[in-house]
């Protein structure tokens, strides 16, 4: 579904795919990395590490997973971002 919505509502110069692709998944970049090494926490880990170290994907960038799903069309990234606005311990 996250992909599907990604798909249907939400308009990139570029999207990249790391650690697993769908067959199904086209015109997106993609770097696999090995998905069985060990719990999700160490394959996410390691996909945000080889995103990082990529030098095609810029410094600014949207981390998603499949637990993310775009409910309404998104063109501008910076209107839709929950940024921090400010801490608790300020208050």
């Amino acid at each position: 579904m996250s992909l599907r919505s990604i798909e249907k509502f939400c308009y990139f110069r570029k999207i990249w795919i790391v650690g697993y692709k769908p067959f199904w998944l086209k015109n997106v970049e993609y770097i696999h990395t090995s998905q069985k090494i060990g719990s999700k926490w160490k394959n996410s880990c390691l996909n945000w590490k080889t995103a990082c170290e990529c030098k095609d994907i810029s410094d600014n960038f949207i981390l998603m997973n499949d637990d993310f799903i775009a409910i309404r069309p998104i063109y501008d990234w910076e209107d839709s971002l929950n940024v921090c606005l400010g801490y608790i311990s300020d208050e």
